[in-house]
């Protein structure tokens, strides 16, 4: 069974880190979010398969497995502690541009 996955952000590493899922049997994209329509309109031909969304707060992760987080830095901390609270994060690095947030995420992923 392949893993339920969702891409936020899709500008420059999106691409990138989509490819290399979708070159793996253990993980499925099913969902591109991302606020720019062109970068939707570039996942749309990458993924047909995926639903794209430019809202993050329209992802509904119930049924996900792996968000994989391709924004920019200062908006890891707050996308990050949203979604780890009810699935798995995988963020692009750095993962805070804060110490005591990289701190404040590990209490929350433990």
């Amino acid at each position: 069974m392949k893993l339920k996955t969702a891409i936020i952000g899709y500008g420059y590493w999106g691409p990138k880190l989509a490819r290399n899922f979708l070159n793996s049997s253990q993980f499925q994209i099913d969902f591109v979010v991302d606020n720019k329509p062109i970068n939707l309109m570039k996942a749309k031909n990458d993924i047909p398969l995926a639903i794209g969304l430019s809202d993050f707060n329209k992802l509904k992760t119930n049924n996900l497995d792996l968000i994989i987080l391709s924004t920019p830095t200062l908006t890891h901390f707050e996308l990050v502690k949203k979604f780890l609270k009810s699935t798995n994060v995988l963020v692009e690095k750095p993962l805070s541009l804060n110490l005591k947030h990289v701190k404040e995420l590990e209490k929350i992923s433990k």
